[in-house]
């Protein structure tokens, strides 16, 4: 029985580590993508926050409207997560 070298494992457990850290990464961003989107419909709901903005304004929200105004305002929080997980990652 014969074990290979070290220097015959180390470009193998490379690349194996590279791939492992893109697929982490690119699970992080979706998770948080469906994690912004679950908060957006989370919102929705009677009651929430959006509907007392839009209470106090004396206007009426409709589904409608809250599903395209709630995603939108999680949204640039959302990329600029991403973008400093990202740039936090370049960062040598």
């Amino acid at each position: 029985m014969s074990c290979r070298s070290t220097p015959e494992l180390e470009p193998v457990v490379g690349r194996v580590a590279a791939m492992i850290l893109r697929v982490l990464a690119a699970g992080v961003i979706v998770y948080l993508f469906v994690s912004w989107a679950l908060l957006a419909a989370i919102y929705q709901f009677p009651g929430a926050p959006a509907d007392w903005l839009f209470f106090a304004e004396n206007r009426k929200l409709s589904w409608l409207e809250a599903g395209s105004c709630l995603p939108a305002a999680l949204m640039p929080g959302a990329l600029f997560l991403i973008l400093a997980i990202v740039a936090y990652g370049l960062v040598d």
